[in-house]
C-alpha cells in the first residue's frame, strides 16, 4: 500500500513538472513571436515607411503603401511560402521581369536595389503576410471652420506639409532612378547638378518658395539660418523624447512659413552614413571632390537630416 501511494505521488510530481515545462515553452514561444513582430515593425518603420507610408496623400507617395502590396501579393500567392519567396526575390533583385505590381512601376518607377540582410527581409515579409496593414488615408472634406470660410491653421499647415512632401516625392523619384542607373556614386552627380534646381522648379509649380536646409550641410547653399536652426533643434528634441516630429507653422507678413522634418532612412545612409562602412569608397571620393567642406555624414537611422522650409500664401 505504501509503495502504491509513493508511485502515485511520483506520477503527480512528474505530471506537474511536465505541465510546468510545457507552460514555460509556450511562454517562451509567445515572447519570441512578440520580439520578432516588434523587430519586423521597427525594420519597416526605419527603412520602408518613408516611401511606403499609408498616411501620405496619394500625390505625395514614393511607392505603393503596404496595404496595397500585401493585398496584391496575397491574391497571387495565398500560401505563405510562395508569398515570401516571390517578395524576397523582387526585393533582392528588383527588375521589371520579376515585379508583380506593374502598375506601381508605371506610377512610381522601379524600386532601386537595397542591400538589407536577408534575415531582416524574411522577418519583415513574414510580418506582412501574417498581419493586416492599415488602409491608406484619403483627404477629407475639410474642417467646419474651412467650410465656413474661417482661417484654419491646421489646414494651412497641412498645405505647407503637402508642398514639402510633393517636392520630396519628385526628388526621391529622381534620386532612386539615379541610384538604380549607376549606384550611390552616380547619385552624387545628380544631387550636385539637379537637386536644388528641381526643388526650385517644384516651388514655382506649387506657387511657393521651397528649400532644404541643415545644421550639417553638404552644399553651402543648404546651410540653415538662425531661425531655421531653432526649429531643427526643436525637432531633434522631439526625436530624443521618442516623438515623431510633425511640421511647424508661423505667420509671415505676406503669407505663411512651414518647417517640416527630414528623417534619415536606409537609402540616406548610402551617402550620409558612416565613412568607410555605409558610404562606399567610390561614393566618398566623389563627395569629397565636389564638397570639400562636407558636414553631412555620420548619420544613423531615424535621425534629423535637416528640414524643409516652405513659404506660401493661404488660399
Amino acid at each position: 500500500m505504501k509503495n502504491a501511494k509513493l508511485s502515485l505521488v511520483l506520477i503527480l510530481l512528474v505530471s506537474m513538472v511536465g505541465i510546468s515545462n510545457c507552460s514555460n515553452l509556450s511562454v517562451d514561444a509567445n515572447e519570441k513571436t512578440v520580439a520578432q513582430t516588434n523587430k519586423a515593425k521597427q525594420f519597416l518603420k526605419q527603412n520602408c515607411l518613408a516611401c511606403h507610408s499609408e498616411t501620405a496623400r496619394e500625390s505625395e507617395r514614393l511607392a505603393p503603401p503596404f496595404f496595397a502590396i500585401r493585398k496584391h501579393y496575397l491574391k497571387d500567392f495565398p500560401e505563405k511560402g510562395d508569398f515570401e519567396a516571390a517578395m524576397l526575390a523582387f526585393l533582392q533583385e528588383p527588375k521589371e521581369a520579376n515585379a508583380k505590381m506593374k502598375g506601381a512601376i508605371d506610377k512610381f518607377g522601379l524600386m532601386p536595389k537595397m542591400t538589407f540582410p536577408e534575415k531582416d527581409l524574411k522577418l519583415a515579409i513574414a510580418y506582412l503576410y501574417e498581419n493586416d496593414q492599415a488602409k491608406p488615408e484619403h483627404a477629407g472634406k475639410g474642417s467646419k471652420s474651412q467650410q465656413e470660410g474661417q482661417v484654419d491653421e491646421a489646414a494651412i499647415l497641412k498645405k505647407g506639409e503637402s508642398i514639402a512632401l510633393q517636392t520630396k516625392k519628385v526628388l526621391g523619384k529622381n534620386l532612386m532612378a539615379a541610384i538604380a542607373e549607376g549606384g550611390s556614386a552616380y547619385a552624387v552627380d545628380f544631387c550636385n547638378l539637379k537637386a536644388i534646381n528641381l526643388t526650385d522648379s517644384m516651388g514655382e509649380k506649387l506657387n511657393a518658395r521651397v528649400k532644404r536646409v541643415s545644421d550639417k550641410n553638404r552644399n553651402s547653399n543648404n546651410a540653415a539660418s538662425l531661425e531655421e536652426l531653432t526649429f531643427i533643434n526643436k525637432f531633434k528634441d522631439r526625436l530624443a523624447q521618442k516623438e515623431t516630429p510633425s511640421g511647424e507653422l508661423i505667420k509671415m507678413a505676406d503669407g505663411y512659413r512651414v518647417f517640416y522634418p527630414i528623417i534619415t532612412n536606409q537609402m540616406c545612409l548610402q551617402c550620409h552614413g558612416e565613412k568607410g562602412s555605409e558610404i562606399a569608397n567610390e561614393t566618398l571620393e566623389k563627395i569629397q571632390a565636389k564638397y570639400p567642406a562636407d558636414l553631412a555624414f555620420g548619420y544613423k537611422m531615424n535621425e534629423l537630416r535637416g528640414i524643409w522650409v516652405v513659404d506660401f500664401q493661404a488660399d
